[in-house]
């Protein structure tokens, strides 16, 4: 079974997924993260122009995806979905693409969604953005998901082992 885990940048979803793998959970990294430190280790600016980005994204996550399969509780930070909105973002004349691709490549129907948290937000290498965008990512997020036909279920502002037993619970998994 996959399980998406997103939202806005800075919300807690690495240190989420984090706590699952430590539970002993099969997790997949955050797909942007790697492709902007790799861009920097080259020496290149962080992001290709949007639609190239988005297009590389989509690649990985489409990989990722299809390596897991089967009956395995895996849990993603973001996924196929995230970047098809950002495909779709850089090129609205691809929506009957995207919405294939969305419908061929499924998560569980329950998005598990981490909401803007100011508190714990912080800029690093890879994420560069303002709080406010941060903010208006996890509501493009959630329209989007929903316009896919996902159960959008936010999770509350607490620390993450209470976190990890809430996203359990949605799933009706024992840890």
């Amino acid at each position: 079974m996959r399980v998406v885990i997103t939202g806005g940048p800075g919300a807690g979803k690495t240190a989420l997924l984090n706590e699952l793998s430590r539970l002993g959970y099969a997790t997949v990294d955050d797909t942007p993260r790697a492709i902007i430190r790799a861009r920097r280790a080259r020496g290149l600016s962080p992001r290709p122009p949007p639609l190239e980005f988005a297009e590389e994204v989509l690649r990985r996550e489409i990989e990722q995806h299809d390596l897991h399969f089967g009956d395995a509780l895996t849990f993603f930070d973001r996924g196929v979905v995230d970047a098809l909105l950002m495909v779709a973002d850089a090129a609205p004349e691809r929506s009957v693409e995207v919405a294939t691709l969305a419908a061929e490549h499924p998560y569980h129907p329950v998005a598990i969604f981490l909401p803007p948290w100011e508190e714990i937000y912080v800029n690093d290498e890879e994420r560069d953005h303002s709080f406010s965008h941060a903010v208006w990512v996890y509501e493009s997020l959630v329209a989007w998901y929903e316009a896919c036909g996902y159960q959008v279920a936010p999770l509350a502002k607490v620390p993450v082992a209470e976190r990890c037993r809430i996203v359990l619970s949605l799933l009706q998994v024992t840890p």
